[in-house]
């Protein structure tokens, strides 16, 4: 079975096989990184059922692709489920130059598109207009975030470390 695994940021690791994908959440902060998965007991709850029969092929397959690079840590009960995560972009004017502000999206859980340079203006546009009113900006990453939390009214909203 063809199976992919990428790296998303540092926070995320997906397993992605036959056109469904699994997001693992990542710790960054020190070398090893870190990819949690759910223990045994818990991987039945936490995981979508084409996963729940293949516990240990997965993790196989996510420590032979991973190496070194990311220690794998088991937790037993996620208190919160599929997440919201925080994409932190450096803002462009409406020619593509930096602005040298910073601008932090509240994501969707499953969701992996964040703009780039590639995009076009009318992508760019349509992405900001999907996420109205989960963009925060700020100077630094660090208050992109910040304005984000205070928007969005969740304190404890995480980015990087």
């Amino acid at each position: 079975m063809e199976f992919a695994i990428t790296e998303e940021w540092k926070e995320r690791v997906v397993y992605r096989e036959q056109g469904a994908s699994f997001t693992f959440d990542c710790a960054w902060g020190v070398k090893p990184h870190t990819v949690f998965v759910p223990s045994a007991a818990y991987w039945p709850q936490a995981t979508p059922a084409w996963m729940h029969d293949r516990r240990d092929e997965i993790i196989g397959r996510l420590r032979a692709h991973l190496g070194a690079r990311y220690v794998i840590e088991e937790f037993e009960k996620s208190d919160t489920g599929p997440r919201p995560w925080v994409t932190v972009l450096g803002a462009r004017h409406s020619d593509g130059s930096v602005s040298g502000e910073w601008i932090a999206v509240l994501m969707d859980p499953d969701e992996t598109a964040t703009p780039h340079a590639s995009w076009t203006p009318e992508q760019r546009s349509q992405f900001f207009a999907d996420h109205a009113g989960r963009v925060g900006g700020g100077s630094t990453p660090d208050e992109a975030v910040e304005d984000l939390r205070q928007r969005v009214g969740q304190p404890g909203l995480r980015w990087g470390t």
